[in-house]
Formats: structure tokens, C-alpha cells, sequence
């Protein structure tokens, strides 16, 4: 039988149960992480027993519980470079030193891992600088939603620097059912159709 090898890795992580992933090229053993919770042993010791060289961490937004492994990671790979939209990175707390490593994301950029392609789609609403990664180069592609959309809910925006107008906005715009709509999930289509409507 054909064995498939992964291009992405989901752990589920932290006393809220988040979501961390790694995207891979097997290719070029070049790795990506998103979201790092506090705890990240597992996806480092599968990097490490792999061989992989992680190169970039990617934060969908900077709220507590998407960067408790930021510090840790930076640490760890003192080469890899943080990727986040300018309108977050005021929450973290970084040193001189580490600020160094920061690269700042723009809506429609391209990141490039090895042979891997990720979108960036600037999705602000539950945070003024949430971004989701669209990663083309799998078969289905794959989006990664932070708290922008989740399947039957949507990212909260009472938080500080959250916008109820622009994340409705967001996902009702037309390009939003082309990646928000039938990249995950059937069920992301409602969301993008009427992100608040009951469920109940």
C-alpha cells in the first residue's frame, strides 16, 4: 500500500486544548510552526527525530494562548524568523535581540518553505492584525483559520483591538467563499455565509 507522508501535523496543546501545526517539506526538510502553545515538546521532538530545520513560526494573532511557546522557540532556533502582522505584535514581549528575528506580514504576501506556498489573508475582526495562512500547495489546499472562523462559531470580538464590523465585513467578501468556504470544510461556508447566526 502507498504510504502518504503528512505536509501538515495538528497537536493539540495547553489547558485550552489549541491547535499547533507544523507544515513540512519533506523535500528540503524545512518546517514551519503555527500558533505555538506553552508546551511545545512534542512538535520539537518530531522535528528533531525527523530532521528538520524549523525556519519559521507563523502567529495567526498574538492573544496569550496562540504565542505561550514563542520565547521558548526563538530560544531554541536562534535562526528562525517570527512572522506577524505589525497591528499584533505590540502584545509581545520580546528583547532587542529577538525583535531581530521578527518579520512583519502584509495581506496577499506569499511565504515560501522549501516547495510549500502559503497565502496570507489579513482577517482582522478578532484581533486587528489576525491573519489566516492559505497553503496551495497540498491536495485539498488547507487554510489556517487562528480565531478568525472555527466550524459552527466564529472568533470572539469584544477583546481588546476586536472589530464585529470587519470580521463580518471579511468574510462576506467575495473572495472569502473562495478560500473560506471549500478549502476545510463544507461546514466553513455557513460561517462565511452568516458567521452569527443561531446555531441553536
Amino acid at each position: 500500500f502507498p504510504v502518504t507522508i503528512p505536509t501538515v501535523l495538528q497537536f493539540e496543546i495547553g489547558p485550552y486544548k489549541n491547535f499547533v501545526y507544523l507544515v513540512l517539506d519533506w523535500n528540503t526538510q524545512e518546517a514551519a510552526i503555527i500558533d505555538p502553545q506553552t508546551d511545545v515538546t512534542l512538535p520539537v521532538q518530531f522535528l528533531k527525530s525527523e530532521g528538520f530545520q524549523l525556519r519559521k513560526i507563523l502567529l495567526t494573532h498574538t492573544h496569550w494562548d496562540h504565542v505561550g511557546g514563542v520565547l521558548e522557540l526563538l530560544s531554541q532556533f536562534p535562526d528562525v524568523r517570527l512572522l506577524v502582522h505589525p497591528l499584533d505584535f505590540f502584545r509581545l514581549n520580546l528583547s532587542q535581540k529577538t525583535q531581530e528575528q521578527v518579520d512583519f506580514l502584509q495581506d496577499g504576501e506569499k511565504i515560501h518553505l522549501g516547495n510549500q506556498k502559503l497565502s496570507v489573508v489579513h482577517t482582522p475582526g478578532h484581533s486587528a492584525g489576525e491573519c489566516c495562512f492559505y497553503l496551495e500547495s497540498t491536495t485539498p489546499p488547507q487554510l489556517f483559520t487562528g480565531d478568525t472562523l472555527f466550524i459552527r462559531d466564529c472568533g470572539r470580538t469584544d477583546l481588546e483591538t476586536g472589530n464585529t464590523t470587519e470580521l463580518v465585513a471579511k468574510c462576506a467578501h467575495p473572495d472569502a467563499n473562495i478560500i473560506f468556504g471549500t478549502v476545510i470544510d463544507d461546514a466553513l461556508g455557513d460561517e462565511v455565509r452568516d458567521p452569527y447566526r443561531d446555531w441553536e
